[in-house]
């Protein structure tokens, strides 16, 4: 059956993979509410998936920041579906301006909450958040989906924080929610300042890379790099899809990376697709983010238990977007 899904975010670098999924794989309509941040680059990444004047895709220019008028819920109010995706996600700016994000991201949330609270035909809401609330994964730890949240940054504790109001509004309001938290995400269009685009760009500029390291005792002869588990964008838009389709309301779902991959050799993984050579320096301790997470971790047992796996090959989808990125450099 056809269902109205509205996304939120669906500008930024998630939310158009999930769009461009649902027009691939489904004939749902697609509703987007998007504020334009400088994250979004307008409304480019829909027009390169060709969803800017597709029919069944329709875009309000909106800051959630702001109370969703009558008006506006009148003009949504035939939604069965919410994905919330929308949020202010670069720690660094967090860092520098913890106010901003926190309140954006919080008080957003509880907007689109208001609105699902007025809609009659909402059969689900999904708030996607992020392995970062669980806090660091120190030594080989893997948090499953009931452990308790210990976000570091003001932008894990904004996601944090938005994932309990979105439960107290389930428990009060009965709003049909469900939870995906999701590693690191890397995919076409992605924006520069996050690591993946980053290190494209210095790598063929020429320029240093920082690798955040831990503080170990002979750091200057054998550093050792933080790592990040990796997944594709467009496993994350089919995970996405899938727990909407398969998953129980009320229940939250880790969407697992697909390789953990230490910093340094991520950096060389490039470079070695650009067949250059990485520049590297690493940095123990970083004035631009106190405090930084060397590590998360997550289980994904209960989603692959669902039935959910991801498609192809990480070392492959890195090629493939190393060479995109390079051959559409817009995007670096």
């Amino acid at each position: 059956m056809v269902k109205n899904i509205l996304i939120t975010g669906a500008c930024g670098f998630i939310g158009h993979h999930i769009v461009e999924y649902l027009l691939k794989k489904t004939e749902h309509n697609i509703y987007i509410i998007d504020k334009l941040s400088y994250a979004s680059f307008g409304m480019d990444r829909l027009r390169d998936i060709d969803a800017l004047n597709h029919p069944r895709v329709k875009i309000y220019i909106y800051d959630l920041v702001s109370k969703i008028d009558v008006g506006f819920v009148q003009e949504l109010k035939d939604i069965h579906f919410i994905m919330h995706l929308a949020a202010e996600t670069h720690v660094d700016n967090s860092i520098s301006d913890p106010q901003y994000c926190i309140t954006n991201n919080v008080t957003s949330t509880i907007n689109i909450l208001e609105l699902a609270r007025k809609l009659p035909s909402l059969e689900k809401f999904l708030y996607f958040s992020t392995d970062e609330v669980y806090g660091p994964a120190i030594g080989d730890v893997m948090f499953s989906e009931e452990h308790r949240h210990n976000p570091t940054n003001p932008y894990s504790a904004s996601k944090s924080a938005s994932e309990m109001i979105c439960k107290s509004y389930a428990n009060t309001y009965k709003i049909p929610l469900m939870t995906c938290n999701a590693m690191n995400v890397f995919g076409e269009r992605q924006h520069s300042e996050k690591f993946i685009p980053k290190c494209i760009n210095n790598i063929m500029k020429n320029h240093v890379n920082i690798i955040h390291s831990y503080p170990v005792i002979n750091f200057t002869e054998n550093p050792e790099a933080g790592s990040r588990f990796y997944i594709y964008a467009k496993n994350v838009a089919s995970a996405v899809y899938y727990i909407f389709v398969n998953g129980n309301i009320g229940e939250t779902y880790n969407i697992p990376g697909q390789c953990e991959i230490a910093n340094d050799v991520m950096c060389d993984k490039i470079a070695n697709i650009l067949n250059k050579t990485a520049i590297k320096e690493y940095v123990s301790q970083d004035k631009n983010r106190p405090g930084n997470d060397l590590r998360y971790g997550l289980h994904g047992s209960k989603l692959i238990d669902l039935g959910w796996k991801p498609d192809g090959d990480l070392d492959e989808h890195l090629k493939a977007v190393v060479e995109w990125t390079v051959a559409n450099n817009k995007w670096m």
